[in-house]
């Protein structure tokens, strides 16, 4: 069945329907190519607004935005929050983990992760529970499945990544529960007990995987920075394997835009920009600059609110600053590029 696809509610597998062109006149992308990042990329920076696709003749017409669609996406995600917040409680009461629990979990995320290239859009959605260590858990395995999806990675690689990054947190079960439902900024003491959790995350998923296995590392090292100045290790770079680089890109973004990062709540936008800054000695710039751009094909659109209160809609992005498009606000063209005071505050349409 032929439909027409917004480009940003493609995702990575479908099948185009026609020979796609630059404007140019020359010939991108072919009819009959199934659709992997590179190409959602490319067709993102052409400027192209939609394309035909093929999909089956039972495949619901759902795009990323829809009521349906964000009701699919938004069970699986407190699905999976009850499952781990169940998972979580238990080992405080000395319950074994369950690794079938996991693995399933895993399984449904990378599931969203595959039909809903746009995931991040339906993260406030599912969340706002008063149990922010599964909302936050949960949110940082589909964002970093996603970006290991953009790497390129194969399904078992990504499943993996995802599991090291849904139990990224799993230590804090070992905390004291009044530390960990403490609201942040936290004592020196209490930091100081907080910065033990991967290391117990470690603990208690070896038996599992195995204490040096890629997810225990990924778990290990998930709050290790580029410079040196992470923790448990103080790794650098170079020691830091690449799970935990993601899971650390994933963990970051999460906090700023859930309001866990210096107790304010980002915009996906100031997300980005804060996001960007972290490549100097913090995070990988490799995959910090990767995750930008996916983030950035699905700018245009957007309805969007400014420090100033304006709204407008986002109508260009600059792949090397996609946090500064160009936005219509009635009659007039704003480039935040030129104008460094304005801040887009609030997506409030997508």
């Amino acid at each position: 069945m032929a439909n027409t696809k917004k480009i940003s509610d493609l995702r990575v597998g479908t099948k185009l329907m026609d020979d796609i062109y630059s404007p140019q006149g020359q010939k991108i992308i072919s009819k009959g190519t199934v659709l992997n990042w590179q190409h959602l990329k490319d067709l993102y920076q052409l400027g192209l607004q939609e394309v035909m696709v093929n999909l089956p003749e039972d495949a619901p017409a759902i795009d990323a935005a829809s009521t349906l669609g964000q009701t699919k996406v938004v069970s699986t995600m407190t699905g999976v929050v009850e499952a781990y917040h169940d998972m979580f409680e238990g080992i405080r009461g000395s319950r074994e983990m369950d690794p079938e629990t996991i693995e399933q979990c895993v399984k449904r995320l990378y599931s969203e992760v595959l039909d809903c290239f746009n995931l991040v859009a339906y993260f406030r959605a599912f969340k706002g529970n008063s149990d922010y260590i599964s909302d936050h858990s949960v949110a940082v395995s589909a964002i970093s499945m996603q970006i290991g999806l953009i790497l390129g990675y194969d399904e078992k690689s990504i499943k993996e990544l995802g599991t090291a990054s849904l139990l990224h947190d799993i230590g804090k079960a070992l905390l004291a529960p009044q530390l960990t439902a403490r609201a942040y900024p936290l004592s020196q003491v209490e930091v100081e007990e907080m910065a033990k959790h991967p290391l117990l995350g470690v603990k208690l998923v070896s038996p599992l995987y195995g204490a040096n296995s890629r997810i225990s590392m990924g778990i290990l090292q998930h709050h290790e920075k580029m410079d040196g100045t992470g923790y448990p290790l103080g790794s650098t770079s170079g020691d830091i394997p690449e799970l935990a680089r993601i899971i650390a890109v994933a963990n970051l973004f999460d906090n700023l835009i859930s309001g866990s990062h210096n107790g304010q709540r980002h915009s996906d936008y100031q997300a980005a920009e804060e996001l960007g800054k972290s490549t100097f000695g913090q995070t990988d710039p490799r995959i910090c600059r990767q995750f930008l751009e996916y983030l950035a094909t699905f700018y245009v659109g957007n309805i969007v609110k400014l420090n100033t209160g304006d709204i407008g809609e986002v109508l260009r992005v600059d792949p090397t600053e996609p946090t500064r498009p160009l936005i219509r606000i009635g009659e007039k063209y704003v480039d935040l590029r030129s104008n460094r005071s304005l801040i887009i505050e609030e997506v409030v349409g997508y």
